[in-house]
């Protein structure tokens, strides 16, 4: 149905998992082969990963090796895990080495994942946009060099300050409290705007939901921003104050609706007030569910990996008995 998937639409299509295998292999067309990958990495199970594990070695489109690799990593198994690492030393498209970096993210508290990424984190890469990404995925991954390694990373200058921007995401997904100068000191006047936006994102992260005095000051010093030269900036502390989700954020908001002319400043602010009336309690109790999920996931990911291993040897036994008789 569809091939190319020319018609605007949005569709939900079931097929049984060799026709999805067989098309992911053997189909004409680059997004069609994308679209198997994403089919096969909800369906999960050894056939999968195989077909994945191929896709990723074997395809000549970069973005459908990419997609394989996003794949294999909500598959979420060792095997899964050793073949990301493999294709993160040898894939030669920066774009696709950038998705399996990513895909290594998906491995939290993953020791073996984390090493493959400080690996590249501590080298660097020949693209920019590569090492950013393992920059963030090595904090997703909770790696013990982790806060070490983006605090160096935090020192290179980059296009965009692309690698300045996911080292300070990834020490807020790292849970590194002690950044929390660092990043402060990345607010500063000065600096690229899109690092300046991604400190005040990542403080936020850090300090989401406390209300100690470090966390106190960090608001106040985000606040600040409200005022900042920088349009974007502006509206990166706007958007930093909710997720902070401290109601004391609303007098320096109300101050900046009264003074700022810019409507989209305004209007933002207003739905930010709003919503830390209504749902304040509301946003730490969705930080503890996304950890609930994150930690379920990497669980099931074991569980899947140990049924599919008692899986074969079964098969192997039925398979001797037909012989037998």
């Amino acid at each position: 149905f569809d091939p190319g998937r020319v018609v605007l639409a949005s569709t939900k299509t079931d097929k049984p998992e060799p026709v999805w295998v067989a098309e992911l292999a053997g189909a004409t067309l680059a997004i069609d082969r994308s679209y198997a990958a994403v089919a096969l990495a909800k369906r999960g199970g050894p056939v999968a990963e195989r077909a994945l594990a191929d896709a990723l070695g074997k395809d000549k489109f970069w973005a459908v090796r990419g997609t394989a690799a996003l794949g294999l990593g909500a598959i979420r198994t060792t095997t899964a895990r050793d073949t990301l690492i493999r294709a993160l030393g040898v894939e030669r498209h920066a774009r696709a080495r950038r998705m399996v970096a990513r895909a290594l993210g998906e491995f939290v508290q993953d020791p073996t994942a984390g090493a493959a990424l400080a690996t590249v984190v501590e080298r660097g890469d020949a693209s920019y946009f590569v090492e950013a990404e393992a920059c963030l995925a090595l904090g997703k991954t909770r790696s013990q060099r982790a806060g070490e390694l983006l605090r160096l990373a935090a020192t290179r200058e980059s296009f965009t300050d692309v690698i300045r921007q996911h080292a300070y995401r990834g020490l807020a997904e790292a849970r590194d409290d002690s950044a929390t100068g660092l990043l402060v000191d990345g607010l500063r006047w000065g600096r690229i705007t899109q690092g300046r936006r991604a400190a005040a994102n990542a403080l936020a992260q850090l300090i989401r939901g406390r209300r100690d005095r470090e966390a106190r000051d960090v608001r106040e010093r985000i606040e600040l921003l409200l005022a900042d030269k920088d349009f974007r900036v502006q509206a990166a502390a706007v958007e930093a104050l909710l997720v902070i989700a401290d109601p004391a954020a609303v007098p320096a908001l109300q101050r900046m609706i009264e003074r700022e002319l810019d409507p989209r400043l305004r209007r933002r602010g207003k739905e930010v007030i709003r919503d830390l009336g209504e749902g304040a309690p509301v946003q730490e109790e969705l930080r503890r569910l996304r950890d609930e999920v994150g930690e379920l996931r990497n669980l099931a990911g074991a569980l899947r990996e140990r049924i599919d291993r008692l899986e074969v040897p079964v098969e192997t036994k039925k398979k001797k008995k037909k012989k037998n008789r």
